[in-house]
């Protein structure tokens, strides 16, 4: 119980710091609440590069390094949250 505590706890704080996501994180949430509009130019291409057009749209994404390093970018852009794959999966077929 003690190891397994330390395992998640120790992924959990490499995640935060840039590290690889842990296991149970499979899927993030983006989901667009300012205007494209009127921004910098590197999160405006993150933000299309996420299909994030318009205000209230959303996107699954996979939880990579990646995604990570684009979320620091637009953090003040869109709100997110992570799921995991069975949870996906059940929204999606309802």
């Amino acid at each position: 119980m003690i190891s397994t505590f330390l395992l998640n706890r120790k992924s959990t704080s490499s995640f935060e710091s840039g590290g690889e996501c842990p296991r149970f994180i499979s899927h993030q949430v983006f989901i667009l609440v300012l205007s494209i509009n009127e921004i910098a130019p590197k999160p405006r291409k993150i933000l299309q590069l996420l299909r994030l057009l318009q205000i209230n749209n959303g996107v699954f994404v996979k939880a990579t390094r990646a995604t990570q390093q684009m979320l620091r970018l637009v953090e003040p852009y869109v709100t997110y949250g992570y799921v995991t794959e069975q949870w996906v999966g059940q929204t999606l077929t309802h």
